[in-house]
């Protein structure tokens, strides 16, 4: 019997239609449940209809609502790394908060849908909709109090509590309970933020502080290599968002709104290149 397995995908979906969706016709050695946790305000625009349609198959659960950074949240950091965008005159984390936030309901859609159906799943994989690769390779042996971490494009050492070389924020796998530390990363900036509100607000530093304080037994693998769509980011309008980070962050595409999407523009030929 293939091992069963749930995919979470967080935030959003971009690049569902080249990256994702390949991925998961040429994975044939799992049985595959998909949960999808994202953050838009146009949960009923074509690109998602067209999403929940192609992706039907493997789909078993799905939330789109906009994410809201929570009223009491504060953090002071203006690290050059800090991740933060401008939202009534105010800057906070949003898709810092929001890719943790919808990671974590995901992981709880998928939760829920097992106690449902009485199935159990070998074990819980996040993922994201816009990874260049051919297929999930098959990981024949999961161990009980692990967290798996595959190797980034882009790698590092945390700019966090623990300077150390990261923990992947695009694509890890563990069982249940390993899993569900691992995605109280949300939780943990929150607190930390309430124990030093200038603690630094950066993906993969407050994944690995998380994991770190919380003792989990990382194993990380680095025969894998995969890259991002470049496109990735045409739905993100640059021009009007302001970022806080000083690195450039702009697209390779031209911005498009989530609203215009249609069959036609699905068909457009993406260049596949490295992160």
């Amino acid at each position: 019997m293939k091992p069963k397995i749930a995919l979470l995908i967080s935030g959003r979906a971009t690049c569902w239609e080249n990256c994702l969706l390949s991925v998961l016709k040429n994975t044939t050695d799992y049985d595959i449940d998909l949960f999808m946790s994202l953050n838009s305000n146009s949960p009923n625009c074509k690109y998602f209809s067209l999403m929940k349609k192609e992706l039907s198959p493997y789909l078993r659960d799905l939330y789109i609502n906009e994410y809201i950074v929570p009223d009491d949240f504060i953090n002071t950091s203006t690290h050059i790394h800090s991740a933060k965008q401008l939202v009534n005159n105010k800057y906070v984390p949003l898709y810092l908060l929001s890719m943790w936030f919808n990671y974590k309901n995901a992981f709880e859609m998928a939760c829920e849908y097992e106690t449902q159906n009485n199935i159990k799943y070998d074990f819980f994989m996040t993922f994201r909709s816009d990874i260049i690769i051919d297929k999930i390779p098959l990981f024949e042996k999961v161990e009980e109090n692990v967290l798996y971490s595959t190797k980034q494009p882009c790698h590092f050492i945390s700019f966090g509590i623990h300077k150390i070389p990261i923990i992947s924020v695009d694509w890890v796998f563990a069982k249940k309970d390993i899993m569900k530390l691992y995605l109280e990363t949300y939780n943990f900036i929150i607190e930390q933020s309430k124990i030093d509100n200038n603690y630094i607000c950066h993906y993969e530093s407050n994944v690995t502080d998380n994991c770190i304080e919380k003792n989990i037994n990382i194993v990380r693998i680095d025969n894998i290599n995969y890259s991002l769509d470049v496109n990735r980011r045409r739905f993100d309008n640059w021009e009007e968002t302001k970022d806080s980070r000083k690195v450039n962050i702009s697209s390779t595409m031209d911005y498009l709104d989530i609203n215009d999407v249609d069959e036609t523009s699905l068909l457009k030929v993406q260049v596949n290149n490295n992160y």
